[in-house]
């Protein structure tokens, strides 16, 4: 009967949270999540948008010289339980515990921006990620892969970009240095020169969740899985003196993206490319799941109190 009731009152209350939140909840521990993007590499000029305030501290983030190097917009493929390859260095894929299943499903996109050109065309510096969820499914594989069907012309805003932007915000993103030792400045590094690309290439870069309210807490008021995915798990050496992960030298999430030419996405005086890439994260329980367990285990608490009166 004890088990029983742990059941009912576990069953009451997470049955309780599903109904009032309807992301899915990242399993605690290692994350894969797989993308399907399209983007631009360029001069791209952002003129025409507005200024905004990314992290919430009161000054316009995007407005040095209203332009960056490279954008794009994506769709989640998979979410999956992922193992530890390298500790605090890297983690591979897994199982499926979300999948894009087509119209009428669930399904997470975004756009990444920001991005401006470094110390050479393989080197970027800055670069934002805004995740969203979707009750409903809206994009399809051609808006992401082949003919690109959703253009660039129908981005609207720094961060705002159609149906790619709509939705309950997961998470926001800020690309972070450390993928290159000794450089403090870098946040994404390419085998390649996008703008000259024979072939493919591959990128690399770290990022963290941002407190978006700033509050001092990074919770679901920052996005449904922020709190979950901002653990500090990757150690990076952007001071290069050979120990990782010191103060500051911490970042919430690794992105590997391969890229190639996609022609349907090209503009003036930018190239038009199709990615794909893992983001891979660890993530810990959510409190307010943590929460909810307690409030059911005072419930088996009263429930056993009341039988043995």
């Amino acid at each position: 009967m004890k088990v029983k009731s742990l059941a009912i009152a576990l069953g009451l209350a997470f049955g309780a949270f599903a109904a009032q939140a309807a992301p899915i909840s990242l399993t605690p521990g290692p994350v894969y999540i797989q993308f399907n993007n399209i983007e631009q590499a360029g001069l791209i000029d952002t003129s025409g948008f507005s200024n905004i305030d990314l992290n919430g501290d009161g000054t316009n983030d995007l407005t040095t010289g209203r332009s960056e190097f490279n954008w794009g917009v994506f769709n989640v493929s998979s979410v999956q339980a992922g193992a530890v390859a390298t500790n605090h260095e890297d983690i591979g894929g897994g199982p499926n515990y979300f999948s894009n299943a087509g119209p009428g499903n669930p399904q997470v996109s975004g756009i990444f921006y920001g991005f401006q050109l470094g110390s050479g065309p393989t080197k970027l510096t800055g670069g934002w990620i805004d995740l969203y969820w979707n009750d409903v499914n809206t994009i399809s594989a051609s808006d992401t892969v082949g003919g690109a069907t959703f253009l660039p012309s129908q981005r609207t805003d720094w961060n705002q970009a159609g149906k790619f932007t709509t939705g309950a915000l997961l998470a926001r993103l800020q690309y972070g240095s450390g993928v290159i030792n000794g450089d403090a400045t870098t946040t994404v590094s390419s085998t390649v020169d996008p703008l000259n690309l024979s072939g493919t290439g591959i990128a690399d870069g770290f990022a963290n969740v941002v407190d978006i309210n700033k509050d001092g807490v990074i919770n679901s008021l920052d996005g449904a899985w922020a709190g979950a995915i901002d653990t500090d798990w990757f150690f990076v050496d952007p001071n290069g003196n050979g120990v990782k992960g010191e103060v500051g030298e911490t970042r919430d999430l690794r992105f590997s993206t391969l890229f190639q030419n996609l022609d349907a996405w090209d503009g003036t005086n930018v190239q038009g490319l199709r990615s794909n890439d893992p983001a891979r994260a660890f993530a810990i329980p959510e409190p307010g799941i943590l929460a909810l367990m307690g409030v059911a285990l005072l419930g088996v608490g009263v429930t056993r109190r009341r039988r043995s009166v």
